[in-house]
């Protein structure tokens, strides 16, 4: 029981970046405002001496527990890093995708 459990946990991990993969690479060829506007406001843009843009949307999906007597949420564990990464030319059109981190 316990290690289908776990196997069905790690399938799920794997299946949800494949999901992610995918859904950055329908972003290619398009202009990046459909990024924006699906993803929001990125982290950061890093403009690199070619023209090309990389704009980053990092995400840390942390876990809580309701723990305390007052109800609040106490932190436990690092939780998720998640660096989505979108490549863009001159004409703000995106030309490449990459994932970092556990999405």
């Amino acid at each position: 029981m316990t290690r289908n459990l776990l196997l069905l946990i790690l399938l799920t991990g794997c299946a949800a970046t494949g999901n992610e993969n995918r859904e950055l690479t329908t972003h290619v060829g398009e202009n990046i405002t459909k990024a924006v506007d699906r993803f929001g406001t990125p982290s950061r843009i890093v403009r690199s001496k070619d023209g090309t843009r990389r704009y980053e949307w990092e995400q840390t999906r942390g876990y809580s527990v309701n723990a305390s007597v007052m109800g609040l949420p106490i932190p436990k564990g690092k939780g998720r890093q998640c660096t989505r990464v979108l490549v863009v030319d001159r004409q703000r059109v995106v030309t490449a995708h990459t994932l970092m981190g556990k999405c």
